[in-house]
């Protein structure tokens, strides 16, 4: 099967890919029962199929979870397929016997995301990137040790690291061991599973570059999954966008940046951030989570989150066409519209359709068209340049209180707080028990008009009161120590004796500082507790028999 590919070839010029995939499922089954009886199958890889050309890189992104990974480690047979075909160079991946398939995995190499867990760590470097050699009869001795020095400093790293263990290199050594490994047979197809997002950003630089650089050379051909589209768009020349196991688009690099058809497309793109301080992009926040796999939604998979969803897409699964010059989309919008299509805007109102996007309803009174494509997609996805549009303001649910203002600096000033127009200081008890709304000198009047101790009880605290005690250790407690002075005034910072305290206001003499701490549990407290000790069975009978004794 040929194919047209609308890059550098001249200009009728037919390809044939290096790897065409064709309705690619991979169902992993859900078993349970003592028997392990099938009840379900995720659905990992639903209906997938691509093309892949000659020195040629495809990126494919998308969520954690929409099946990028199943996807490559499929196609090389890592993963077995539930349907669907993989043609590498002519020959069903999908059909091949062992040995078959063996002599095919020298054309077949995969770069695997973890560094760590990827190398051997029983293993030195020599035998990890000369097994491979050896096995498939390229180089065996010294010429596979001489071989696995010649790609290690391809890979950028000294060939004496031959005969040190993976423990001994970082992650981004270990990530160029991997590398060396993969390209050590010369392959023709390489699968770069997230090969660079464990790194740091100055090492994913290194490891692209050097990426770039061994496809020139081998004539490498790359399906290079990543979740970060700058780095995919560095890297790729056609990007495939996957969602819950679907591939929803796929075009040229620069025109799915620059004109991005599907709505989750557009919604991811909107999630790249501008490397430019007070630039704002327009934000597409998606509704709700993704689908389970298991039991994915009926029609478009994407229609639970879909701001611009209709009837058809509930019931009716879209099928991958061509909208654009290179550009495919699964997307009922752009069927029946004029070529090349224009993309719809997720930022814009839901289009009302009945059937189809071919025909609106919509009425004459209208004075916009909420089907007209969007023109400028830099006014989406290039942003504004000014910072933080919020205006500041009263909220809606304070605009009735009377007086409520904004001050120098856009904070609320609210006329019932007591710091906004009185400089008293409120109570300590107040302040640590919540907000207060009540001046000090409005506390102190009230205070005075309360009854004292002495008229709601005057015959003393009564006997059942806690604040009795018969202790004679403990001093009795007067009325007088629950009345402050009540001058309306703000205390001192100091007093008379130098305390950086204003607690010795309240007392009646000025005791010592350091007799202050024992004068304080029983001045100013309203509760009095006292620490007997325990009495027992045989104490409380002799302490009855000697009452009844005095009576008598």
């Amino acid at each position: 099967m040929t194919s047209q590919l609308g890059g550098p070839p001249a200009p009728g010029t037919l390809i044939k890919p290096l790897l065409e995939v064709r309705g690619l499922k991979k169902y992993f089954p859900i078993k349970k029962g003592l028997f392990g009886r099938t009840v379900g199958a995720v659905r990992a890889v639903d209906d997938v199929s691509f093309d892949i050309y000659p020195k040629e890189t495809l990126g494919v992104v998308g969520e954690s979870g929409c099946g990028k990974t199943t996807v490559g480690r499929t196609v090389i047979r890592l993963l077995e397929p539930t349907a669907g075909t993989a043609t590498f160079d002519g020959k069903n991946v999908f059909t091949m016997g062992p040995a078959e398939l063996r002599a095919a995995r020298r054309h077949m190499q995969i770069i695997f995301q973890d560094p760590y867990s990827s190398l051997n760590p029983r293993m030195t470097v020599g035998g990890l990137i000369g097994d491979a050699l050896e096995l498939h009869g390229i180089a065996r001795g010294d010429a596979r040790l001489e071989r696995a020095r010649e790609l290690l400093e391809r890979v950028g790293l000294q060939a004496s690291y031959v005969n040190r263990y993976p423990h001994e290199f970082s992650g981004g050594q270990r990530q160029r061991i991997g590398i060396a490994r993969a390209v050590a047979l010369n392959p023709k197809f390489i699968v770069c599973d997230e090969a660079v997002s464990a790194l740091d950003v100055s090492v994913q630089a290194q490891v692209l570059n050097l990426l770039r650089d061994l496809q020139d050379e081998y004539e490498l051909s790359y399906m290079f999954i990543a979740h970060d589209l700058a780095v995919v768009r560095h890297i790729a020349d056609r990007i495939a966008v996957m969602y819950l196991g679907r591939v929803v688009e796929m075009s040229t690099c620069d025109d799915l940046f620059e004109n991005p058809l599907h709505p989750y497309t557009q919604a991811l793109l909107s999630a790249i951030p501008v490397p430019k301080p007070g630039r704002k992009k327009a934000r597409v926040i998606l509704q709700g989570d993704v689908p389970n796999p298991i039991n994915p939604p009926s029609g478009c998979h994407f229609h639970t989150r879909c701001p611009l969803v209709f009837d058809r897409c509930r019931v009716e699964a879209p099928t991958i066409k061509v909208a654009r010059d290179g550009h495919k989309v699964s997307c009922h919008l752009y069927e029946n519209v004029d070529w090349p299509a224009t993309p719809f805007s997720i930022l814009r109102d839901p289009p009302v359709v009945a059937a189809s996007p071919a025909a609106p309803e919509t009425s004459a009174d209208d004075e916009t068209d909420v089907h007209a494509p969007v023109e400028d997609m830099d006014s989406l996805f290039e942003g504004a340049e000014e910072g933080d549009p919020r205006p500041v303001g009263i909220p809606e649910v304070l605009k009735g209180v009377a007086g409520m203002g904004l001050g120098p600096f856009g904070e609320l000033v609210d006329p019932e707080d007591v710091f906004t127009r009185t400089a008293e200081v409120p109570l300590l008890e107040r302040i640590e028990s919540g907000r207060t709304k009540t001046p000090l000198s409005r506390q102190m009047e009230s205070f005075e008009d309360a009854p004292t101790v002495s008229e709601i009880d005057p015959g003393g605290l009564g006997e059942d009161s806690e604040l009795t005690s018969t202790n004679p250790a403990v001093p009795a407690i007067q009325p007088t120590d629950f009345k402050p002075e009540a001058t309306g005034k703000m205390p001192p910072i100091h007093d008379e004796a130098g305390r950086p305290d204003d607690v010795s206001l309240h007392l009646e003499d000025t005791a010592p500082l350091e007799t202050l701490d024992e004068e304080l549990p029983s001045r100013g407290s309203r509760r009095v507790t006292t620490s007997t000790p325990p009495v027992t069975a045989d104490e409380t009978t002799t302490a009855l028999d000697t009452v009844d004794e005095e009576s008598d």
